[in-house]
């Protein structure tokens, strides 16, 4: 037995086919998938910082009355809901709501953007006086109505709501 390194061989006639073959693997592919992912990794970081998601408040138990019409004929409605305490707040007059109108029966929903007029406690309710953008007159015939709230009261990006949620 001998302490000696192996030892190799090469052939000679070999050599020049191994180098033809990395002359044909000069392909722009990999090139063309290294700059597409990293133009989606840069979209997606412009995105996680610069997106505006919409922070919600909701109560899904309220009730809806119309109100007198006010001067213009414009009728305002009361929404009276429970909502989570720490939500209530957050609350304005001034910010957009989303209203869910539902009735008894089979009678469909109604969706109708309004602003927040007033915002007044009642014990563990909270009641809103909303002006609604439209459909103010077939809401008043109706009377007294079941309906959920949504109102926007912030907006935070990906990375904030990230950073809130690890805190």
């Amino acid at each position: 037995m001998s302490d000696a390194m192996p030892r190799f061989e090469t052939k000679a006639e070999l050599f020049p086919r191994s180098v033809a073959a990395l002359r044909g693997d000069g392909s722009s592919r990999p090139l063309a998938g290294i700059i597409l992912t990293g133009a989606l990794l840069a979209a997606w970081a412009v995105w996680l910082v610069g997106a505006r998601l919409p922070l919600t408040v909701s109560s899904a138990d309220g009730r809806v009355q119309p109100l007198a019409p006010d001067v213009d004929g414009r009728v305002s409605m009361e929404f009276v809901a429970r909502f989570v305490d720490h939500d209530a707040h957050r609350l304005h007059p001034g910010q957009r709501a989303v209203l869910t109108l539902s009735a008894a029966g089979s009678s469909p929903q109604i969706r109708l953007g309004a602003f927040i007029d007033t915002v007044t406690t009642r014990g563990d309710r909270v009641a809103l006086a909303l002006t609604p953008d439209d459909g103010t007159a077939a809401i008043a015939q109706r009377g007294s109505r079941t309906a959920a709230i949504e109102v926007v009261v912030a907006e935070a990006s990906p990375v904030e709501l990230l950073l809130s949620a690890v805190q």
